[in-house]
Formats: C-alpha cells, structure tokens, sequence
C-alpha cells in the first residue's frame, strides 16, 4: 500500500522537474521589478471616450407638439398596434372573440 502510494506521488514529480529546468536562463527574463534603473516599455493611455461619438438625435419638440402627433397616428392604440404587429408569431395574444379560458378564477361568482 505504501508503495502505491509512493509512486503516486513521485510520478507528477519525476515529469514536471524535468520542465522545471527547461525554463528560460535567468538573462532572458523580463527585469527585475525591484530594481529601479530598470528599462521599461513607456507608459500609453487612451481615454475609453478616445472614440466616442454623439448619437444624433431629432430635435426636442414641444409636448403638445409630441401629444398632437400621438393623437394624429391614432393615440396608444396605434403603439400597441405597432407592438402586437412586431410579436414573433408564438407570442401574439389570443385570437379576436376567442372564448375566455376555463379555470383559474373564471368560476367565482361577485
């Protein structure tokens, strides 16, 4: 027992010392970071708004202007409208004078 138990741990070692000795030589490694005078790549910094760039936006109306233009296209029906029609075909809600479902609270009575 002590024996498989042995080589259970020799194994991983016998196979990673053999890497351990195959690192690069000291010479080529990054420097040192305690030392001072050591040579290192410059600093760069770019601001993550380097790149940013101003949505377009239409110009602000007054909000009776916006509430005319609502009333115009048919008021919110016209937005559920645009919604309902937007719906993948397996989200739509029931069919026009679909019977109401049967169970749930559909049996209290007032």
């Amino acid at each position: 027992m002590h024996r498989y138990l042995l080589s259970a741990w020799a194994l991983p070692i016998a196979v990673a010392a053999p890497l351990a000795w195959a690192q690069a030589a000291p010479g080529h490694s990054s420097p040192d970071p305690q030392d001072a005078k050591a040579s290192v790549p410059p600093v760069s910094y770019e601001s993550p708004f380097a790149n940013y760039r101003v949505l377009s936006d239409d110009k602000p109306t007054s909000w009776r202007e916006s509430n005319d233009t609502v009333g115009r296209i048919g008021g919110w029906r016209a937005y559920a409208k645009e919604a309902e029609d937007a719906k993948p075909a397996g989200e739509a809600g029931p069919a026009k004078g679909a019977e109401p479902r049967q169970g749930g609270h559909d049996g209290h009575k007032h």
